[in-house]
C-alpha cells in the first residue's frame, strides 16, 4: 500500500512539479514573444498593399475605418498564426532552453538526478496545448477566418476567392463524360453555358447536350437543365433536340463548386471531408493531404518542441555557449521545419502519396530529435538488431 502512493506520489512530482511548472512557462513564453514578433511582421507587410484598398472601402460605405480594420486583422491574424505557429514553436522553445541553460536551471535540475524522460514532461504539456491550438487553427479558425475574409471583400483573399461568377470556364471530366461550364461560386452553386459530352472514351461521342443554365436537385448527383438541346452523335444526326428542361446525372456535389479554386486547406471541415468521400474528387491528391493534414496538426508543435530542446541541447560546450554551432542548430531546425511544407506541396501536386507527404517528414524529425536526445539507450538498441 505504501509502495503504491509512493509510485504515486512520485508521478505527481513528476508531472507537476515546480521544475516542469517553471519550464512549461518558459516555453509559452518564449513561442509567445516568437509569435507576436512574426505576427507583427506579417500585418505590418500585408497592410502595406492593402491599408489603402480598406481606407477607401471605408470611405465608399461610409464607417469608420477601425470597423473594416480591427475584424480584417483578426481574419489575417488567424491565418498567419497557423501558418507559424509550428515555426514558433521550434524557435520559442530553442530560445527558451538557451536562456534555461544561461541560467544554470537545467544543469541544476540534471545534476539533482533528474533524467531527460523526466524533464520532457514539460515539453508533453507544452504540446497539448499547442497542440490543441494547432488542431482548431487547422480545421476551424482558419477556414472560417478566410471564408469571412472572401464575404468583407478585403484583402487578397476576398479577391483571389470571391463570390458569384466567375469569369472563366471550367472543365470537369467523370468517367466517359466532359462537361465545359461558367461557374457561380457560391453556397448555392449553379452553371451556365453548360456543354455535356458522352463518350469520350470511345471512338466516337454518342451525345452532346447544351443548357443554358443548370443548378443541383435534392436528389444526389441529379442536376436539372433548363433551355436545354440534345445533339445525337452516334447516328450522325446534327440536328438538336430542343426541350425546356432536363434532369440528368452529372457526377458532381454542390461542395466542388462552392469552393473551387480554393485551397484545399482553407476549406472548411465539412465540406472537405464530403469532397473527400467521392471517389475521383477534383484534385484527389491535395484533398487527400488536406484531410491528412488536419488530422496530424496536432503533431507539429510537440515534435517541433521536442527537436528545439534536442538541438539546444548541444549549443554549449560545458558552460560556454558556442555561437557558432548555435547558428548551425537553429539552421538545421529551421531547414527541418520548413522541409515539412515541402513535403506538404508534394502530396499537393501528387508526387507522393498523400500520407506519406504528412507523415514521412513528421516521423523522421520525430526520430532525429530522439536520436539527439537519448543516443546511449538508441545505440544499446541498435547493437542488440545487430548482434
Amino acid at each position: 500500500m505504501r509502495t503504491a502512493a509512493n509510485s504515486l506520489n512520485t508521478l505527481r512530482g513528476t508531472i507537476f512539479s515546480i521544475a516542469v511548472r517553471r519550464a512549461l512557462t518558459d516555453y509559452l513564453l518564449g513561442v509567445g514573444l516568437v509569435l507576436f514578433v512574426l505576427l507583427m511582421v506579417a500585418w505590418t507587410i500585408d497592410l502595406a498593399r492593402t491599408f489603402p484598398a480598406i481606407r477607401a472601402t471605408a470611405d465608399l460605405r461610409d464607417v469608420p475605418l477601425v470597423n473594416l480594420l480591427a475584424p480584417y486583422l483578426l481574419q489575417r491574424g488567424v491565418d498567419i498564426v497557423a501558418r507559424l505557429l509550428p515555426m514558433a514553436c521550434f524557435f520559442g522553445v530553442f530560445l527558451a532552453e538557451l536562456a534555461r541553460r544561461n541560467r544554470l536551471e537545467s544543469i541544476i535540475i540534471a545534476a539533482s538526478g533528474a533524467t531527460p524522460a523526466r524533464m520532457l514532461t514539460a515539453v508533453l504539456w507544452f504540446g497539448l496545448i499547442a497542440g490543441s491550438a494547432q488542431t482548431l487553427l487547422e480545421s476551424r479558425w482558419r477556414p472560417a477566418a478566410v471564408m469571412a475574409q472572401v464575404d468583407s471583400g478585403l484583402g487578397d483573399y476576398a479577391v483571389w476567392y470571391r463570390r458569384g461568377w466567375l469569369n472563366w470556364a471550367s472543365w470537369f471530366v467523370e468517367d466517359d463524360i466532359a462537361i465545359r461550364a461558367v461557374v457561380r461560386r457560391t453556397a448555392e452553386p449553379e452553371l451556365r453555358d453548360v456543354l455535356v459530352f458522352e463518350g469520350i472514351r470511345d471512338p466516337r461521342l454518342r451525345r452532346a447536350v447544351a443548357a443554358e443554365r443548370a443548378y443541383p436537385t435534392p436528389k444526389p448527383f441529379v442536376w436539372a437543365l433548363e433551355e436545354v438541346r440534345i445533339w445525337k452523335l452516334d447516328n450522325g444526326n446534327t440536328t438538336p433536340l430542343t426541350q425546356p428542361t432536363l434532369e440528368m446525372r452529372i457526377d458532381l456535389i454542390p461542395e466542388q463548386l462552392s469552393y473551387i479554386g480554393v485551397p484545399e486547406i482553407n476549406i472548411p471541415t465539412t465540406p472537405l471531408m464530403a469532397i473527400a468521400a467521392r471517389p475521383g474528387a477534383l484534385n484527389a491528391s491535395g484533398i487527400a493531404t488536406a484531410v491528412w493534414r488536419r488530422r496530424t496538426a496536432g503533431l507539429l508543435p510537440i515534435i517541433a518542441a521536442l527537436l528545439a530542446v534536442a538541438l539546444a541541447s548541444r549549443t554549449y560546450e560545458g558552460r560556454v555557449l558556442v555561437i557558432p554551432r548555435t547558428i548551425a542548430m537553429a539552421a538545421v531546425g529551421y531547414v527541418l521545419m520548413v522541409s515539412i511544407k515541402v513535403f506538404w506541396e508534394l502530396g499537393n501536386l501528387g508526387a507522393i502519396w498523400p500520407v506519406v507527404a504528412v507523415l514521412a517528414p513528421l516521423t523522421s524529425i520525430l526520430a532525429i530529435a530522439l536520436l539527439i536526445s537519448f543516443p546511449r539507450p538508441l545505440r544499446r538498441l541498435g547493437a542488440a538488431f545487430q548482434s
